[in-house]
């Protein structure tokens, strides 16, 4: 079942798309692989994957390392963003540690830490992730947005369920040398935002709830 927009978003996204439909009378439909039309272009762009080297170890690669020093992550709040190395990322609270945590999970490619990142009833409407190589992620912005949509009551019921309250951060990084493996419709070395939204559980764990693909619509 296709998802559902989050309902705070929905009249931004009409609203842009509709004038863009009035402007270009283009018809043409987002592609299957993940590229969305792009207005300020003329045509789609075609993204040519890095081959899928399960027995590679991403941390051999130089130019990687070099990438993600010296900073582990860029954490905004209020406004304020925070250049965070590897030992200051904790002072920053239970949420950027998720981050920090999500970002080794997905380099060292264990695809069963990352399943078990979201909530339980995620999988009431999506598959779990299958196997991924090391990803080359690097350039971590997460930006804490201080927003309160509704979810749509119906695809996110068990949310209500759980009695858990919903937070909101947009994050952008970047995959060296991507190969799909893990994310599709991502150029290397380019930014494609997510919305995440996260909670903590019963125990106090942050989980996911969801991530959106989106092109925001603020800054």
């Amino acid at each position: 079942m296709k998802k559902k927009l989050i309902v705070f978003f929905l009249l931004l996204v009409l609203a842009v798309t509709l004038a863009v439909a009035f402007q270009s009378c283009s018809n043409d439909p987002v592609e299957d692989n993940g590229v969305e039309n792009n207005t300020n272009a003329s045509a789609e762009k075609t993204i040519l994957y890095a081959v899928a080297d399960f027995s590679e170890n991403i941390y051999d690669d130089k130019d990687f390392l070099e990438l993600i020093e010296p900073y582990r992550m860029f954490y905004k709040i209020d406004n304020v963003e925070y250049s965070l190395l590897d030992g200051e990322v904790e002072k920053m609270g239970v949420w950027a540690q998720f981050f920090s945590d999500f970002l080794d999970v997905v380099r060292r490619a264990d695809h069963n830490a990352y399943n078990g990142m979201f909530f339980d009833g995620y999988y009431s409407s999506h598959r779990k992730i299958g196997e991924f190589t090391m990803q080359k992620v690097y350039d971590l912005h997460v930006e804490e947005l201080k927003i309160m949509p509704e979810l749509d009551a119906e695809e996110y019921a068990w949310v209500t369920e759980q009695n858990l309250t919903p937070k909101y951060f947009n994050v952008k990084y970047k995959i060296k040398d991507n190969n799909g493996s893990f994310r599709l419709g991502v150029e290397s070395d380019e930014y494609k935002p997510q919305l995440f939204i996260l909670a903590q559980n019963e125990k106090e764990d942050v989980k996911i709830i969801d991530i959106v693909e989106y092109a925001p619509v603020y800054s």
